[in-house]
């Protein structure tokens, strides 16, 4: 007998032996294990923002003139895709869109700077 063929007999008979006697694997077993797994990493996962609308109604003592005016406040959300935000008051419009790490604003009117100078701002340091 040459080297190689002493090296390679005995793990070519113990595998002839012993292989036999191993159990298949059960296939139910594995299905069900398998659609645990699936529950198990739906569950852990997060699920997102839902979809979803507010709006808020709100009185406002106007500055200028001295009269009570009406205002608007609306979120509506599209889940993790992103959001808009609209606010209304007088003659006041502001619109903001997010949308992953992009964002855009939209503000007309003047109404913000004028009381923004009246109403006092208090920082925190």
């Amino acid at each position: 007998m040459t080297q190689t063929i002493r090296f390679c007999l005995p793990p070519l008979l113990s595998l002839l032996l012993f292989c036999p006697t191993l159990n298949a694997e059960d296939v139910r077993l594995r299905e069900q294990a398998v659609q645990l797994m699936e529950r198990a990493n739906a569950a852990s996962l997060l699920a997102g923002f839902r979809d979803y609308e507010q709006v808020v109604s709100f009185t406002f003592h106007d500055l200028l003139n001295g009269r009570i005016k009406n205002g608007t406040f609306s979120r509506t959300s599209a889940g993790s895709d992103g959001q808009r935000d609209e606010l209304t008051y007088g003659n006041y419009h502001a619109m903001s869109v997010f949308a992953g790490d992009r964002t855009s604003t939209t503000r007309m009117g003047n109404e913000c700077r004028i009381s923004a100078n009246r109403t006092a701002t208090f920082r925190g340091r």
